[in-house]
């Protein structure tokens, strides 16, 4: 599934970006996620430290404050830059936080002045707890072909991609010739399919879908989720569980990373926005696997009206109630072309 949204000065993010190797220069599109255990081991610890729910509890106008102090102190105290920033305006580190809050990436303007690359500050990060590793001891055996499909899949096409950007960097014979094996691969396994990061995506589905969520969840019932252009705007599952209680999935590739959005405005009770709150997420950016990503994205299904506000007052009630579950499923990398297992993480909102 991909997310696109605008940001300001030209940059842009997109959900589930191609597993090309990284150049090291972009922070931007989030926290890796094995980062988690820097952040606090669980939810409870969160609670009793203070530090998550104080992130939360931050105003918008705060954080602009915050972000506009930041830049200042990069463009006036050399040091202070030089500590928290590489030369190109990208940070040392995506999950550090100063005063309580993510460091803006910075850009220069004309004048050669450092400014946030983006004109909404951070909402709060994301906190994940109970990692679970999941191996292929505990794949449903109806479901192992489809995996393992979905592993090929992914390999040709990173195999093609790194190809691809070699022979771009140097066209040499052997480069060439690689890229060459690795087109023929790829149409081989997926004859007549565009290679693009959907591929690569759809591993981490595949690995919720037929693997961590029927293992780790029984009697779980899929719920129809609208198809959306790009899949944005849009959850990658949800589920129906017992006792009154639902459950969103955000799936990854082995390489995927969790996405910032522009977020807006969530009323409890949408049909007179006046009573209640909005969900916190207007005027910031929020990450996906936050309590503002979920009202966010309810925001926008409420604005699709029809079935999908339906839906979203029932998400909306659910989460209000403490009967929402929000985890991470990230598909482990295969070393050759066969399915790998999974990685389970609890989101806390």
């Amino acid at each position: 599934m991909t997310l696109n949204f605008p940001c300001s000065h030209g940059l842009h993010a997109t959900r589930g970006r191609s597993e090309v190797p990284s150049t090291g220069g972009l922070d931007n599109l989030g926290h890796g996620t094995d980062d988690a255990a820097a952040r606090g081991g669980n939810a409870d610890d969160a609670t009793s430290n203070g530090t998550h729910n104080g992130e939360e509890q931050l105003t918008t106008e705060r954080r602009e404050e915050l972000q506009d102090e930041h830049v200042r102190l990069a463009n006036e105290d050399l040091a202070w830059f030089q500590r928290h920033y590489r030369d190109d305006g990208h940070r040392w580190s995506k999950s550090a936080k100063v005063d309580g809050v993510e460091l803006p990436i910075l850009t220069k303007d004309a004048d050669g002045k450092w400014i946030s690359s983006y004109d909404m500050p951070h909402g709060p990060s994301e906190f994940r707890y109970n990692p679970k590793p999941m191996g292929t001891n505990s794949v449903p055996p109806a479901h192992e072909t489809a995996l393992n499909s979905a592993a090929a899949n992914r390999r040709v096409s990173v195999d093609l991609t790194n190809a691809a950007e070699a022979f771009k960097k140097d066209p040499s014979t052997a480069n060439q010739d690689a890229l060459t094996t690795a087109q023929k691969a790829y149409d081989r396994q997926l004859p007549g399919v565009p290679n693009n990061s959907k591929i690569s995506e759809a591993l981490g589905e595949k690995a919720a879908e037929l693997h961590v969520i029927p293992r780790e969840f029984k009697n779980a019932v899929p719920i129809t989720l609208p198809k959306t252009p790009n899949g944005a705007n849009m959850f990658d599952a949800a589920y129906r569980l017992e006792e009154g209680e639902v459950l969103i999935v955000e799936a990854k590739a082995p390489k995927g990373e969790l996405d910032w959005r522009h977020g807006r405005a969530d009323p409890e009770h949408p049909t007179n926005p006046t009573i209640g709150d909005n969900g916190g997420a207007q005027g910031l950016r929020v990450q996906q696997g936050t309590r503002p990503y979920i009202r966010t994205i309810l925001a926008e299904m409420t604005l699709r009206g029809g079935d999908e506000a339906t839906l979203a007052t029932e998400l909306r009630t659910a989460l209000k109630e403490g009967k929402l579950k929000y985890v991470l499923v990230k598909a482990n990398a295969p070393s050759g072309s066969t399915y790998a297992g999974a990685k389970l993480e609890y989101f806390k909102v």
